[in-house]
């Protein structure tokens, strides 16, 4: 919402009132956000506000509060308070060490997750107006020891962020340039690993690919490249229109940013969007920023734009509803297995379900775990009476019950029971309950919709 505001503010776009319920949303989201600092170790961030703080997650605050502090006011003591935290836990040599921060991360990677790491921490205070000069110098130093994309874009954003005319960063860049992967008038970037939140898959390459783009407008000389590295961006966003986890949809929004900072529209163009038979004339405002949706109705036909000689951006996308598919095995490392009661319980009292998740994977940690236990309508299900060690937070949600876990170790298994209590007699099913790596939702288990009975 911070970014959609400083957008909305810099177009001078302000329809139906839209920049000032940003605002509003923007001011309950700092509200929220303060609450993640750790009370017992003031500056630092984490998850959920609980001790000890994380590494990674402090430095992103630090951005975070300072992008917030362009459109709503942010307390100085703050950043200065988070700003301390990071120097606190730098290195002599100027590095950040990630031992301890992520237990999904490689222990035989330790070298370049610390690269990482110092990287991604120097581009958020260089992001600040506050670079670190002895970070700046260790990662010129070392800048030929890693050969990930994911480090090669954070490293040269936090050098030209530093000194756009670093003569590092720009070599940086052009290993990026080297290292893409094109397919057509696509480009994109992989990591060699997961990334410095724990991203793996699908989200971990919108990452890095976002990353690289931003890297390339930063650098200015590879423009093309970058606008290619935006096409797929674009292909990879949903019909929800998020790109996969929260920190890879940030990511690409900096990036279509960058793409396109709010200049000035010239010139109004005619298009016509065909689909099979079918065609819609559509007029594109020279004004206006805002997308223009085309509704296609049903079927699977090509789909082409046609018209004046003007660059624009089209996302095609498909929205099916079902009420219950089977989803194919699962690729990734949890393990779910959720039990209703299968007899009849009776209207009023308190009745449970039963969860286990485990982390099937023989070395590697499972990072920020979800569990969200689908609830059968009519029944009343709140956080408080959800009892079982390791979860790090609880949450209702509109047809499920939420447990964070923070991390699951390999082989380790968490137990859990789910109190519920029917408002009057019924025979429904539950929604479906689903497990996954938060930052790697595209590896969820399922597990189909369970019916449950309550009799007076």
């Amino acid at each position: 919402m911070v970014l959609a505001l400083d957008y909305l503010r810099r177009t001078r776009q302000d329809r139906d009132g839209l920049a000032l319920r940003a605002a509003e949303h923007v001011a309950a989201g700092y509200e929220r956000l303060l609450g993640f600092e750790v009370k017992s170790d003031p500056g630092g961030f984490e998850w959920w506000g609980h001790a000890p703080a994380n590494l990674f997650l402090t430095a992103y605050a630090l951005a975070e509060f300072h992008d917030v502090a362009a459109v709503h006011p942010v307390d100085p003591a703050l950043l200065a308070r988070i700003s301390a935290w990071l120097a606190r836990r730098q290195q002599p040599d100027g590095s950040w060490s990630p031992e301890g921060e992520r237990a999904a991360w490689s222990t035989d990677l330790g070298k370049g997750r610390t690269f990482d790491l110092t990287a991604y921490v120097a581009w958020a205070l260089a992001r600040a107006g506050a670079p670190s000069a002895s970070a700046t110098a260790w990662l010129e130093a070392h800048a030929g020891e890693t050969a990930n994309p994911y480090g090669l874009a954070l490293a040269s954003l936090a050098l030209l962020a530093a000194d756009r005319g670093s003569a590092t960063g720009r070599a940086l860049v052009d290993r990026l340039v080297a290292a893409a992967e094109r397919e057509g008038p696509l480009a994109s970037w992989a990591p060699a690993d997961v990334t410095a939140i724990g991203a793996r898959g699908a989200s971990a390459a919108i990452e890095t690919t976002a990353l690289a783009v931003q890297a390339l407008f930063l650098d200015g000389r590879h423009l093309a490249l970058a606008q290619r590295g935006v096409a797929r961006l674009v292909a990879w966003r949903g019909a929800d229109g998020r790109f996969g986890t929260t920190q890879s949809t940030i990511l690409a929004l900096r990036a279509l940013l960058a793409a396109d900072p709010g200049g000035a529209h010239t010139e109004a163009a005619d298009v016509t969007v065909r689909a099979g038979p079918a065609s819609r004339r559509v007029r594109l405002d020279a004004a206006s920023t805002e997308p223009v949706v085309v509704e296609l109705g049903e079927g699977d036909v090509p789909v082409s734009v046609e018209g004046a000689d003007v660059r624009a951006r089209v996302a095609v996308s498909r929205t099916t509803w079902v009420p219950w598919t089977v989803p194919p095995p699962t690729r990734g490392r949890l393990r779910l297995r959720v039990a209703w009661p299968k007899d009849p319980v009776a209207v009023g009292r308190d009745a449970y379900a039963d969860v286990l998740v485990q982390n099937a994977h023989p070395s590697d940690a499972a990072s920020v775990v979800t569990v969200e236990v689908g609830i059968p309508p009519g029944c009343d299900v709140e956080p408080e009476g959800v009892t079982g060690e390791g979860a790090a937070s609880v949450e209702r949600g509109e047809r499920t019950v939420v447990i964070y876990l923070r991390d699951l170790p390999a082989g380790a298994a968490r137990a859990f029971r789910v109190a519920f209590r029917p408002r009057y007699a019924l025979d429904v099913r539950t929604a479906p309950s689903k497990a996954y790596e938060y930052y790697v939702p595209e590896e969820a288990v399922a597990v189909a919709p369970q019916r449950v009975r309550a009799r007076r």
